[in-house]
């Protein structure tokens, strides 16, 4: 079972503030750890969400660069922070985001501290919840050398997948990682049938051939496939 993102965070999961404590909105430690126990007796593996990309303007490092600036410890762990510009929020600075999203500040993973930390991260999940396995969000975005440096062999009981890699880079890491790279192939055809194509000649009150059409799409999109 893939479990979206748990840790805590300002609004949504993927702005996330803390990556060793379990959102509050969803339970805590000892939840979370029930749960678990409860999907691996039902023989159950469980693959939680790595929002390693990004992180919410709450997150603790951040919050130190909004308050020293240019002295704090933290600046570096942010992928160009730039104290000539602003932003939206006016904090006399911008920085990289994900996608525009200015609430989302983009984490600099070539920074060994970062790096560092969000493997502490990591192996407490696994100490802590005995996780199966980890699904990093937004892998198209980050460093390649990122992957090279999480070091898919060390965990030797956890699978690890990533979404939306460059089309080599997917090929390469399937050589070296096979099964731990996942792409969406279905979901882009789904995509490119439901809003540019087969489905667009259907009005949205005829939802009976929408579902007969779409139900055609999937079985010769997964025959093909297949």
């Amino acid at each position: 079972v893939y479990i979206g993102p748990i840790f805590q965070s300002m609004r949504h999961g993927y702005d996330t503030i803390n990556y060793q404590m379990i959102d509050e909105r969803l339970g805590d430690h000892h939840d979370f750890k029930l749960l678990v126990e409860a999907f691996h007796q039902a023989d159950i593996k469980v693959v939680v969400d790595a929002v390693f990309h990004h992180v919410g303007r709450e997150f603790f490092a951040f919050q130190d660069l909004l308050k020293h600036r240019h002295a704090s410890k933290y600046v570096n762990w942010f992928c160009n922070v730039d104290f000539q510009q602003d932003n939206a929020f006016h904090d006399g600075f911008c920085y990289d985001t994900w996608k525009g999203a200015v609430s989302l500040v983009k984490l600099n993973l070539a920074n060994v501290d970062v790096r560092n930390y969000l493997m502490e991260c990591i192996q407490m999940w696994i100490d802590t919840y005995q996780i199966d396995g980890l699904r990093l969000d937004a892998a198209e975005c980050m460093l390649p050398s990122f992957f090279e440096y999480l070091n898919f062999e060390q965990y030797q009981n956890v699978c690890v997948s990533a979404d939306k890699l460059f089309d080599d880079y997917i090929k390469s890491l399937e050589r070296k990682y096979r099964g731990s790279v996942i792409d969406f192939w279905f979901r882009r055809k789904e995509k490119n049938v439901l809003f540019g194509g087969r489905l667009g000649q259907y009005k949205y009150y005829d939802m009976d051939k929408v579902i007969e059409a779409a139900m055609q799409m999937c079985e010769e999109e997964l025959a093909a496939f297949v």
